[in-house]
């Protein structure tokens, strides 16, 4: 009954949206740690960093006012060991992550199966003495300590904004 041409229609309409019937396509992944989106432009350098074996990531760099509004500054894709060095301006930040096997490019980042997470718990203050790296941990399906999910049990990963990550 669900194999039916109808209910293939539904499915690929609430899995991919704008793109009925198609996967994404699988995009090489990066050789190297790079700025993928926005703009690395202040004076202070903070240096992104990923340990060898935690696979790839994709870091969104988000300030954070006094008023509690958020924008994101830049993205930085680190690839498995990778580093990127990001030269903030004067403020408070806090990070975005997006992480998962296979990456399907800008849109779609690691699609329906990667994780998005953000970090709550952690406020990065620039300039700050001592602060001029950041390693990014391992993410979910290995351990967790600092991010709250964003995808909980039961929910629709197609459904998530991922233009946050």
């Amino acid at each position: 009954f669900w194999e039916l041409p109808f209910f293939n229609l539904i499915r690929a309409m609430t899995r991919y949206g704008s793109s009925i019937g198609t996967s994404p396509v699988k995009i090489k992944i990066p050789d190297s740690s790079k700025v993928i989106a926005g703009q690395s432009d202040g004076v202070w350098p903070v240096q992104l960093k990923r340990a060898k074996g935690d696979g790839n990531i994709i870091v969104n760099v988000i300030r954070v006012d006094d008023a509690g509004n958020e924008q994101s500054v830049v993205k930085v894709f680190l690839t498995d060991g990778g580093n990127c060095t990001v030269c903030l301006s004067k403020g408070k930040y806090r990070l975005n992550f997006a992480v998962g096997t296979t990456y399907y490019g800008s849109v779609e980042l690691f699609g329906v199966n990667g994780r998005y997470l953000r970090d709550t718990q952690n406020i990065y203050s620039v300039p700050s003495v001592g602060l001029t790296s950041i390693t990014i941990p391992k993410q979910p399906g290995e351990t967790i300590s600092f991010s709250d999910y964003l995808l909980w049990q039961g929910s629709d990963p197609s459904l998530i904004d991922k233009t946050q990550f």
